[in-house]
């Protein structure tokens, strides 16, 4: 319970009438103080007493129109409280959405028992812009006792949940060739040629074809390795890898990088079941992995979807690394040392171990936990295996490794990107950093996707994605101003 200005204001007319009787020995004064203070103490005994009946007796309802909706629909939500007898203070029952939700009006979240009144309700209407699951709190309660002299708020009723699925979700594939093609997620095409049953053709061996598909006797005979195709008849099996670690939830209070990628998981899920195809789930935090092995059961994409509504915060104990490295800088690197080591100069071999990054390299990206897991979980599977990779742009070496690891290790990746720059706010002056950042994740995104069978995806808002260039343009023609 706490006084409002009203209260204060009562308490400041006491304190003048009291005041002024023994300034002006006036004992009329003092006589009006003590009965504007004894309605004060009385006022706020009585309005005690009605609080703690209040608590006992009111009973709130919170009730989600439809318990799942898809995203970008409207999420309607009834609350509803009543009295047993009509209430001598004013009772505002307040809903607590996420702060995801958008498009409320403040007016549609308060419900008010007016005074001599004992029933109330109003439905809330919201939307929310990506999957997830929202949760209502308890509705908050604000009681105001007739006079307004004091206030008392507290949390009563009953939480919510309303999970919201994804739509058919459409992305922009950045191909070799730089141009945007739009492909619908977690849809594969049958018939293509792979590692299948029934052998197709023999062909020339091309970089990032897997040693298991190697033809040995085609290639004794022509002395040149030789591939051997097969019609995709086996069962497809879908490895998705999501990176759950701490720089996947940086972004604003309502949205994630995470969140996004939650999306893409649970639109790959939806394919799956509606295709009744085998699908595995790998999580990888800073302190562990969480595997779900491939299946095709209903229980199992319930299972999934479950776990990934639930998984609202990374675990902040572990530690990320924040390496930004160019691609094309650590090729040109390796590139020279190369030249290097061939030259048996003095100067060559002093400057050799300067450029030569390689092991380095290579060993820093043997411990990243998602190159770990590709590796563990793909390595010697059978049949028709596609990678999906969730991640963001935090670790570009680790990144580009992963892939390169997942392609030997299966038919087709597909890597879904999120750019660290679209999730990140600054001021003016960073404008032209930021617009820079992004034009470097581009040149990664092209690297990955010039790589055979893979398949790369950006993800991110869509407005900030738009702003950027905007941004830069304007911060440029402040500079010139100044």
């Amino acid at each position: 319970m706490k006084p409002t200005r009203r209260f204060w204001a009562g308490v400041g007319v006491v304190c003048f009438l009291a005041g002024g009787a023994w300034i002006l020995k006036t004992p009329l004064l003092l006589i009006g103080a003590g009965g504007i203070g004894a309605i004060l103490l009385s006022s706020q005994f009585v309005f005690l007493l009605s609080v703690l009946e209040i608590k006992d007796s009111l009973e709130i309802s919170q009730r989600p129109v439809q318990s799942q909706v898809s995203e970008q629909s409207d999420v309607d939500v009834v609350i509803h409280g009543s009295l047993p007898k009509p209430t001598t203070v004013e009772i505002q029952i307040e809903a607590q959405p996420p702060k995801i939700a958008t498009g409320i009006r403040s007016s549609d979240l308060t419900a008010t028992v007016a005074i001599d009144e004992s029933e109330t309700q109003t439905t809330a209407t919201f939307h929310c812009p990506i999957a997830t699951r929202l949760q209502f709190r308890m509705p908050t309660v604000t009681l105001t006792d007739r006079a307004g002299f004091f206030q008392s708020s507290f949390e009563h009723g009953s939480t919510a949940t309303v999970t919201v699925t994804p739509n058919r979700v459409e992305s922009a594939e950045i191909g070799a060739d730089g141009q945007h093609q739009l492909s619908s997620l977690g849809e594969h095409k049958h018939g293509e040629r792979g590692t299948g049953l029934e052998p197709a053709e023999v062909r020339q061996y091309v970089p990032g074809d897997t040693a298991q598909r190697i033809d040995w006797k085609v290639t004794a005979r022509l002395s040149t390795p030789h591939v051997r195709d097969f019609e995709a008849e086996a069962e497809l099996q879908t490895y998705l890898f999501m990176d759950h670690r701490q720089s996947m939830f940086a972004g604003s209070a309502e949205t994630t990088k995470y969140d996004f990628a939650r999306e893409v998981a649970l639109q790959y899920i939806t394919h799956a079941r509606t295709a009744s195809e085998s699908l595995g789930l790998t999580v990888i935090t800073d302190d562990q992995v969480v595997d779900f092995p491939p299946k095709a059961t209903p229980n199992h994409f319930i299972r999934l979807q479950n776990y990934l509504y639930d998984q609202t915060s990374a675990d902040t104990k572990g530690t990320h690394s924040n390496a930004q490295f160019p691609i094309e800088q650590l090729t040109a690197a390796n590139s020279k040392s190369q030249q290097l080591q061939s030259r048996s100069s003095l100067f060559a071999k002093q400057l050799f171990p300067l450029l030569n990054t390689k092991g380095t390299r290579i060993q820093r990206v043997k411990e990243d936990p998602l190159y770990q897991a590709v590796r563990s979980q793909l390595k010697s599977k059978t049949g028709i295996v596609q990678a999906v990779l969730v991640t963001d742009d935090s670790n570009r070496v680790e990144v580009y490794e992963t892939v390169k690891l997942a392609r030997q290790w299966s038919d087709s990746v597909t890597l879904f990107l999120i750019p660290s720059v679209l999730f990140e706010e600054g001021s003016i002056a960073e404008v032209e950093d930021a617009y820079q950042r992004y034009l470097d994740f581009g040149q990664l995104q092209q690297s990955l996707s010039q790589l055979d069978g893979v398949s790369v995806f950006e993800v991110g808002p869509k407005e900030r994605l738009e702003n950027i260039p905007a941004e830069s343009q304007q911060s440029s023609e402040q500079q010139v101003l100044q």
